[in-house]
């Protein structure tokens, strides 16, 4: 999957007037502003360094607390106009315009905070850190700042800064906003989201179990019975009886409207 399209089809299941082509005509812009700028440096670092000035400092990109409160800080849409996001939202506008300039730049799924990687530099993998104005890291000073934020072992962060797929990526950018919308008992937002996961994991009986939880909640008690039957018929056993219990709630919502 291409990264910025799935990430915008997030985007436009809230914003039904999203526009895919302008999103990529800025790209292109930026893309050749900046493009001169790369090729006047002498390597690799110093490209690294010049693109991830642009973004911080001529294009005012950062992270903010406000993005974790939020939807909009997870739409690439809504990133751009604002020039905030989370770590994740603001990674993927790095890779995506990174591309266009000849950098290659990636994701990494690395715990409580998502980074870019960079193989381009012969002294080994440059970790960007788009949120806190896209400084860059060793691996060495990656991992020890990574131990610092979550208390995680060296062998457990190691194997999380390999580069990520599309469909990692997306799938946690989904889980940012699951929880954000199950926090804020945003119940429609939630199914939405939940939809997206289903479609990302068909055969995962916990996604389909908290999109018929989801669809029961948001007022749709007749189709989440059905969805939550189906998921009966392959709960293990220690679920079955939350499951009867959800079924239980939701014909108890359909009687009170009939």
């Amino acid at each position: 999957m291409d990264l910025t399209e799935a990430a915008l089809e997030v985007a436009r299941d809230f914003h039904n007037d999203i526009d895919f082509e302008g999103v990529d005509a800025w790209l292109d812009q930026q893309a050749q502003t900046l493009r001169p700028q790369i090729l006047r440096t002498a390597d690799a670092d110093e490209g690294l360094q010049a693109f991830c000035v642009f973004m911080t400092e001529t294009l005012g990109f950062r992270g903010s607390a406000m993005a974790t409160c939020t939807a909009e800080g997870s739409f690439l849409d809504s990133v751009i106009a604002n020039r905030f996001g989370l770590p994740i939202s603001l990674s993927i506008l790095y890779i995506a315009l990174a591309e266009k300039v000849g950098i290659s730049l990636q994701g990494v799924s690395s715990p409580q905070h998502f980074l870019c990687r960079c193989d381009d530099s012969p002294a080994g993998p440059i970790f960007v850190d788009p949120f806190h104005a896209g400084r860059t890291m060793t691996q060495i000073e990656c991992v020890s700042w990574l131990k610092e934020l979550t208390g995680l072992s060296v062998a457990r962060i190691k194997p999380t800064l390999r580069v990520a797929s599309a469909r990692t990526i997306i799938e946690r950018m989904l889980n940012n906003l699951r929880n954000l919308f199950l926090c804020r008992k945003d119940w429609r937002g939630l199914r939405t989201v939940q939809h997206r996961l289903v479609l990302l994991n068909p055969c995962s009986y916990a996604a389909r179990r908290d999109l018929a939880y989801a669809t029961m909640k948001s007022g749709r008690p007749g189709a989440a019975i059905d969805m939550l039957e189906e998921c009966l018929t392959n709960a293990p056993e220690g679920e079955r009886s939350t499951v009867n219990l959800m079924i239980d709630e939701a014909h108890r919502m359909v009687a009170r409207w009939n």
